[in-house]
């Protein structure tokens, strides 16, 4: 009897175990089909962000163009009375573009730069901006800035720098947040910069100059 009834017993557990197995290999299974869906779901949206937002305005490459623009930008929704008027609205002007001249700080001729020449500590070199074309009577065409470290300081109400720098991240946020990424880009695409430093000869190519 007992040898009769081992007999019968090792088939049954044979077929628990294998039974085991598949309920093993079917959750595992399972359980690489969500990480893979979950993982196509995350590259998909990820690809969205880059291509909406990181590849048009992205704060750790912006372009000497780009940040200017970036910069007359967010001056201006920063000047006096910016809660009452759109002093950005030629930037979206169709065609529009700027030039970026830069200068050592100690060489910036008269109404390209700071009246009171209040510069902090790690400035050289200092940045002026000018539209090409100015349609609104309240709108911004110009300004000037310099950056020190990490961050851009610009332009104050009183002909001087204001001390409280802002980072590039900060102004890219501020910028997609009020939704002015085209007109900025709108400006940038159609930049030119000139290195005034050595007054060497103007050029368009904007990718060959540091924003430092």
């Amino acid at each position: 009897m007992k040898k009769l009834g081992l007999i019968i017993a090792t088939p049954l557990l044979a077929l628990t175990l294998a039974a085991c197995g598949n309920t093993n290999n079917n959750n595992s299974a399972s359980s690489s089909n969500n990480t893979k869906i979950a993982k196509k779901s995350s590259s998909g949206t990820s690809a969205t962000t880059t291509t909406s937002n990181s590849s048009t305005l992205d704060p750790a490459h912006l372009t000497p163009a780009q940040n200017a623009a970036l910069v007359l930008y967010y001056t201006g929704e920063h000047m006096p009375g910016a809660d009452q008027n759109d002093y950005s609205k030629d930037m979206e002007v169709s065609g529009q573009g700027a030039v970026v001249k830069i200068y050592n700080k100690d060489s910036v001729p008269k109404g390209e730069g700071p009246l009171y020449k209040d510069y902090p500590d790690g400035a050289e070199l200092l940045y002026y901006v000018k539209l090409n074309q100015k349609d609104s009577e309240h709108g911004i065409d110009s300004t000037y800035y310099t950056i020190a470290g990490n961050k851009t300081y610009i332009s104050d109400s009183d002909a001087g720098i204001s001390p409280d720098g802002v980072t590039k991240a900060e102004m890219v946020a501020y910028a997609k947040q009020h939704h002015a990424v085209s007109r900025i880009m709108n400006v940038a695409n159609n930049t030119k910069v000139q290195d005034m430093r050595n007054q060497s000869t103007p050029t368009n190519n904007s990718h060959n100059l540091s924003t430092q």
